[in-house]
């Protein structure tokens, strides 16, 4: 029976692993499989749907699992070739890591680190997040960056290039040049 179990865990492990080269698993895609799906690095499962508008763009609706997710950074040097951009609609757990380059709406929980293009909802990790534009809450231990935040940032060092909001921390630095311990605020 052990061994049983042994087999059946290794197999479920590497029917999960294989799909971690490509795409993540999907119960219900919707439209055509877009190329820039290859350009995706992850080992997830989607609980919903994921729908592509054209041969760039990837939606993702619904809960996704996994160990980690990556679709293309913003500054891969592929982009000259394949401008890709995933947006997630719902929830994102991910054991690792979740770097995306799209419009994240909703909830975001990663064990490590978080990079989202847009985010619209909360972003949490356990140890860092960065995000470009960010409306909401960032929460993680160590350290939470937006380029432009609008909400609220909770970790160890909060960094806004333009805040309007607040951050509670250790170190908190925002678009004035303050470096202020605790709480900063600016709106």
């Amino acid at each position: 029976m052990k061994h049983f179990l042994r087999l059946m865990m290794a197999m479920a492990l590497l029917s999960f692993t294989s799909m971690a080269a490509a795409s993540c698993f999907t119960l219900c895609p919707l439209g055509d499989r877009p190329e820039s799906l290859d350009t995706h690095r992850c080992c997830s499962i989607c609980l919903g749907t994921r729908t592509s508008s054209s041969d760039n763009h990837i939606a993702y609706y619904g809960i996704t699992l996994g160990l980690a997710h990556t679709s293309m950074p913003e500054n891969d040097v592929l982009r000259v070739f394949r401008n890709e951009r995933c947006d997630f609609n719902g929830a994102s757990i991910q054991l690792f890591s979740q770097v995306n380059y799209g419009t994240f709406n909703g909830f975001a929980i990663t064990g490590l680190i978080s990079i989202q293009r847009d985010l619209n909802g909360v972003q949490f990790s356990g140890l860092a997040n960065d995000v470009h534009t960010m409306k909401g809450l960032q929460l993680a231990i160590a350290m939470n960056m937006a380029n432009k935040s609008e909400g609220l940032q909770i970790g160890l060092v909060n960094i806004a290039k333009e805040l309007k909001g607040v951050q509670i921390g250790l170190i908190n630095i925002n678009s004035a040049g303050l470096v202020l311990p605790l709480i900063n605020m600016d709106f």
